[in-house]
């Protein structure tokens, strides 16, 4: 079973869930890196990547951004921005351990190139 789907859920959720939940992790992790010192908000992150994949599941990136500070990658920055809908986000930045995990990634990627 996929650690993205609970356990309780139908299996057509488990058939669902993305194979490489690392992937999109990453995907998350760059958008915010990308934003640079101030940083994006987890509904900031999960739009842009929304624009690119417009067929995407709606929240996805939000989910990985709370796995990202889980584990240290990013973190709040104790700012907040409004939304589109008015409502506060809190903002987040890239950590010292999330930029290493994006330079290794872009290594990887420049030896498989």
């Amino acid at each position: 079973m996929s650690a993205l789907a609970r356990n309780t859920d139908p299996a057509t959720s488990h058939e669902a869930s993305p194979a490489d939940p690392d992937r999109d992790r990453m995907i998350a992790l760059r958008r915010i890196g990308d934003a640079g010192p101030e940083g994006a908000t987890q509904v900031e992150v999960d739009a842009a990547h929304l624009a690119e994949h417009p067929r995407a599941a709606d929240g996805k990136m939000r989910k990985r951004v709370c796995e990202l500070r889980r584990s240290g990658l990013v973190q709040k920055t104790g700012e907040r921005r409004l939304t589109p809908r008015r409502r506060w986000a809190e903002v987040y930045r890239v950590t010292a351990k999330g930029r290493a995990a994006l330079r290794a990634a872009d290594r990887r990627k420049d030896v498989s190139a």
